[in-house]
């Protein structure tokens, strides 16, 4: 019974890491969690129409089926992540201009 239980959990587990897979490669892969999931940085990538791989949806619960941000009012990103030079490459490297 013990062996069917861990069996389980370890096939969830392998499951799980499957769809939160990101390649490394990939820019928003590269860019700190805590700047990523900033709902202002997060709103500017949806309304630039920034693919977000399945992965990183899987993991962080981000939705874009309802279209995003249409009807959220939206929020300037915080200095310290405005000015934040691991933003400031990510953006350079996509080609996304700085938000005003």
């Amino acid at each position: 019974m013990r062996e069917r239980v861990f069996a389980a959990r370890a096939k969830a587990e392998k499951e799980k890491q499957e769809r939160e897979y990101v390649d490394p490669n990939h820019p928003l892969a590269k860019l700190p969690d805590h700047i990523f999931m900033e709902p202002a940085v997060l709103d500017h990538l949806i309304k630039n129409n920034v693919d977000i791989p399945d992965g990183l949806r899987a993991k962080y619960g981000i939705d874009l089926e309802d279209g995003g941000i249409r009807g959220r009012k939206l929020y300037p990103i915080p200095p310290e992540i405005y000015n934040d030079p691991k933003f400031e490459t990510y953006l350079s490297t996509v080609g996304l201009p700085k938000p005003p």
